[in-house]
């Protein structure tokens, strides 16, 4: 399968990386607007490489858009009309696969779950991803070249994917940013943040068994008010933590009070 990535970030180069491993996949070409990066990324594997869309080798089965949600329809736009029977997909959580259909039959999505940073290793066979495809040819394409990043492959929905990325954010971006606000803190008093990895770890493994309501620990679960007032006091200068504290605070106590009945979030 001879394959063309547009796109030299965290997620494009981590699939030429994987891809390249099998034997049955040719990356033929890197695009990226980056002249410098697609030229990296394409030594590494043995790839050609340009910074033209209207450069993309025609000879190919395969262009898969690894780049920023919003770049997506653009570049789509942009491909030239030689390549209009050849399949084409992206990899982004929240957009539709249909973001294709206006300009090719053969079109799909490849979405791994999972944060990706150039220089980190990933254990690709185990990672989740998740394909959607406009047709059976398009499907059976997308099914096979997943199965050469995973072991683990499902075919899902645009509606499902969505829902999907919106669950990740919310179980990956938000816990991280709510890391910050305690590195922040033991900051204010001269504590190491290592010293929460520990039980941030602990955490996360608890629920790999456990449902994560039945998980939950702290003052808000426990309805001890003393300890929520004491921690309200110490953010009392900082309204914006204030709001986020009492927020979660409820969050917990209504998880717990419907933990047997259906969430009522939506």
């Amino acid at each position: 399968m001879k394959v063309v990535i547009i796109g030299s970030g965290n997620v494009g180069t981590h699939f030429a990386k994987r891809l390249k491993e099998s034997e049955q996949t040719d990356i033929i070409q890197i695009i990226s607007r980056s002249l410098d990066s697609a030229r990296r990324l394409a030594r590494t594997i043995g790839a050609t490489y340009t910074n033209k869309l209207e450069e993309i080798n025609s000879d190919l089965d395969l262009v898969l858009l690894a780049v920023s949600d919003d770049a997506i329809e653009s570049i789509l736009n942009q491909l030239p009309d030689t390549i209009q029977d050849r399949i084409v997909c992206h990899t982004s959580g929240s957009v539709p696969a249909t973001v294709a259909s206006q300009k090719f039959k053969n079109y799909g999505v490849i979405y791994p779950l999972q944060t990706f940073r150039i220089g980190t290793e990933i254990s690709w066979e185990q990672i989740p991803v998740f394909i959607t495809a406009s047709n059976r040819r398009s499907e059976n394409t997308l099914l096979v070249l997943s199965k050469r990043l995973s072991d683990n492959v499902e075919k899902i929905s645009d509606k499902q994917r969505q829902s999907l990325h919106l669950a990740a954010v919310f179980v990956c971006n938000f816990p991280n940013a709510l890391y910050a606000v305690g590195e922040q803190i033991c900051q204010t008093q001269n504590l190491d943040f290592r010293h929460l990895q520990p039980l941030i770890t602990e955490t996360a493994d608890k629920i790999k068994e456990t449902h994560p309501i039945d998980a939950q620990t702290g003052p808000a679960r426990r309805h001890d008010k003393k300890v929520i007032n004491m921690h309200l006091k110490i953010l009392s200068n900082q309204s914006e933590l204030v709001s986020i504290y009492q927020a979660l605070t409820r969050l917990i106590q209504e998880q717990a009070r419907n933990k047997t009945e259906k969430p009522r979030y939506f």
